[in-house]
């Protein structure tokens, strides 16, 4: 077996501060861990909005996904707004998918024949699936 450049690793190794590349690893792992949990939070908010039953299309059309609180504005759109992907996940806060129209109760409890079980939990329940 060859040393592998063992004098020019040990000669890297002396130039890095062990304290920094603690704390450089654990903002790799954090940032990687917001990445995913956005991930997450998208892939929720898309099935969500994919398993809506579709009458008029204002259900799929209003639901919203944010942080910190939910965003319960309306529209009269039948489509569903493009997101901000730029959603704030520092600090991992609670993230919202929330819908303000005064129906969307009576839909979740599974009213609808296109979504009997309803829609927020069978989202949920696919994405776990996948993962």
């Amino acid at each position: 077996m060859g040393d592998y450049g063992r004098e020019k690793v040990m000669a890297l190794t002396k130039k890095i501060d062990i304290r920094k590349l603690g704390k450089v690893l654990t903002e790799e792992v954090d940032n990687i861990s917001q990445l995913e949990y956005k991930a997450l939070a998208f892939e929720i908010f898309g099935e969500i909005i994919r398993l809506t039953p579709v009458d008029t299309g204002r259900a799929r059309g209003n639901w919203n996904i944010s942080s910190g609180s939910p965003d319960f504005s309306t529209s009269n759109s039948a489509t569903p707004a493009q997101p901000d992907y730029n959603l704030n996940v520092k600090g991992f806060p609670a993230v919202y998918i929330s819908n303000g129209l005064h129906y969307i109760g009576l839909l979740e409890e599974g009213r609808s024949e296109q979504a009997p079980d309803g829609i927020s939990q069978v989202a949920l329940g696919i994405v776990r699936s996948r993962r």
